[in-house]
């Protein structure tokens, strides 16, 4: 195996992503059954982003051992599902982040990133899912979305977050530099 990512890597090739689209699918398909399907619209909305979002990645960005698959795709499932929803958004958020900031990066980063897609036409952020009403059922998956994400990027909330938080700053610097760096630690 390493032999075969020494070799792409002196090729330039790109042969993470691929195998990142699988992990995303993985992540979808495990965060909705933890969810039992609650979050589907907002998931559809993420797949969405995420497609889009791996097109960047196919022509921005090449093999390296620091950005493996696995952990690209769990940055890229954590932004693009707080991008979907905001209960996801508001669990994702650095303790030292205001949650408007946060959420306004996040915007700002992926619309800066999504230029880049090589698709024709004009390309849109997908529209957000509000947060549910103050129900019994929106209290407990609120409780639950911890250990959702856990499950379906099988990382602790801790490494999701770092994940996350990496990514978004990875994407900020390669595709939206005039958004300011969140404060805190955490940024690369």
């Amino acid at each position: 195996v390493q032999e075969e990512l020494r070799l792409a890597m002196a090729l330039r090739c790109n042969v993470q992503t691929p195998t990142a689209h699988v992990w995303l699918r993985a992540f979808t398909s495990r965060f909705d059954f933890a969810t039992r399907g609650v979050l589907s619209s907002a998931l559809a909305v993420a797949a969405s982003l995420q497609e889009h979002l791996m097109d960047v990645l196919v022509w921005h960005s090449h093999v390296s051992p620091a950005r493996p698959p696995h952990a690209t795709a769990v940055g890229l499932f954590a932004l693009s599902a707080a991008r979907a929803d905001a209960r996801l958004a508001a669990e994702l958020r650095p303790l030292e982040v205001d949650g408007k900031l946060w959420s306004l990066t996040i915007e700002a980063v992926l619309a800066g990133a999504l230029k880049n897609v090589r698709r024709r036409g004009s390309l849109r952020l997908p529209r957000a899912t509000p947060a549910a009403a103050d129900t019994d059922q929106a209290f407990g998956l609120e409780k639950a979305l911890s250990a959702a994400l856990e499950f379906a990027t099988m990382r602790d909330m801790d490494s999701v977050k770092a994940i996350a938080r990496r990514t978004l700053e990875i994407l900020r610097v390669s595709f939206a530099s005039q958004v300011p760096k969140l404060p805190g630690r955490g940024t690369v």
